[in-house]
């Protein structure tokens, strides 16, 4: 079996072991604490980088140097809260030309790639995912529940002993290019910039 198959076939059965507590948009595995940040508080001004060039991405580590049930698909970013995109060949974004491979989807017109959003077992509150393309601010949308073309996500978390918290959803773009996800959450907001190629 090939690398990528290997690290493919292990995102694949982190995503299905996580589907049962994956919730978005507006719903949560547990409600959050009653001091969490309101959604409209957690919709702070965009920092999306105006400079596309050479594609700034964010590092990121195997998912499973976080937790052993997440497999070798990369995690982005400096956390707590992660996003793990699931592609064929596996995505490489410490390499230069490493990029997510976004595949036809709904509507007609668009592409889409799945995302897992993990964060650790003690992350308690509320999480406001949003993005756009570098430069140009391309859309950057999400699939959520009934709506195919959400502006945000809305990810909560209630504190877990063991755990962890693990999103599956899937992001959407109409053309290839440098995007950043801006996470909004209790007390910190991190970009996260991907680079997106198309089929």
């Amino acid at each position: 079996m090939t690398r990528a198959a290997r690290l493919a076939g292990s995102f694949a059965a982190a995503v299905a072991a996580a589907a049962p507590l994956a919730l978005a948009c507006g719903a949560a595995e547990s409600p959050p604490s009653p001091d969490s940040t309101s959604w409209e508080a957690l919709r702070r001004p965009l920092r999306i980088p105006a400079d596309a060039s050479g594609c700034p991405k964010t590092h990121g580590r195997p998912a499973n140097s976080l937790s052993s049930r997440f497999g070798y698909a990369f995690a982005l970013g400096h956390g707590p809260i992660y996003p793990v995109p699931a592609t064929d060949p596996i995505y490489e974004p410490n390499e230069p030309e490493g990029a997510i491979r976004a595949e036809p989807s709904e509507p007609a017109g668009w592409f889409g790639y799945k995302v897992l959003w993990i964060a650790p077992p003690d992350y308690e509150g509320r999480i406001l995912v949003r993005g756009a393309g570098l430069g140009d601010g391309s859309e950057l949308r999400f699939e959520a529940d009934s709506d195919l073309l959400a502006t945000e996500l809305r990810l909560s978390a209630a504190h877990e002993e063991t755990s962890w918290h693990n999103w599956p959803t899937t992001s959407k773009v109409r053309q290839a290019g440098c995007y950043a996800y801006q996470i909004d959450a209790d007390g910190f907001t991190e970009v996260v910039v991907v680079r997106v190629q198309t089929r």
